[in-house]
């Protein structure tokens, strides 16, 4: 009696699996909105946002939403971002973790939402950016201790 309830249990089991598994992915063309302004993140704007995966994900048109979102949690939430959100090279669009990626702030930069603050996978290209700007490279420590106006 024992095995039989196995033999029925694994296939359902692997079954249930694969829909929930399923379920979870994002929809083809499914829009993404920021989780601080209730904006579409447009396609054409990725390399400005900031997205956090994991069981309840959360994205942002703007670097400096995301900061505004992190700067209202508590110690716990603010190391769990710190830890798996997700920035986009201004030039390739690639994703970086956060904490890894360097970030040019200038007035002349134009992002959704005004703040001026890209993000690049590397210091070099950071500042290969910056060297024609009114511009300052900043690492994910700098960026935290900007004032969130």
């Amino acid at each position: 009696m024992c095995r039989k309830g196995i033999i029925t249990f694994v296939p359902i089991f692997f079954i249930i699996s694969f829909l929930l598994i399923g379920g979870a992915s994002a929809e083809e063309g499914e829009r993404s909105t920021c989780s601080h302004c209730g904006a579409e993140i447009l396609a054409e704007n990725l390399k400005f946002s900031v997205n956090q995966p994991g069981a309840k994900p959360v994205s942002f048109a703007d670097i400096h939403h995301a900061l505004l979102w992190r700067d209202g949690q508590c110690t716990a939430l603010q190391y769990a971002f710190d830890g798996s959100a997700l920035v986009y090279d201004y030039n390739t669009e690639e994703a970086i973790a956060i904490a890894d990626a360097w970030y040019v702030k200038s007035t002349e930069i134009s992002t959704p939402a005004g703040s001026g603050i890209i993000a690049f996978k590397d210091k070099a290209l950071a500042e290969k950016f910056v060297s024609d700007k009114n511009s300052k490279i900043l690492s994910y420590d700098d960026l935290l201790l900007l004032p969130l106006n």
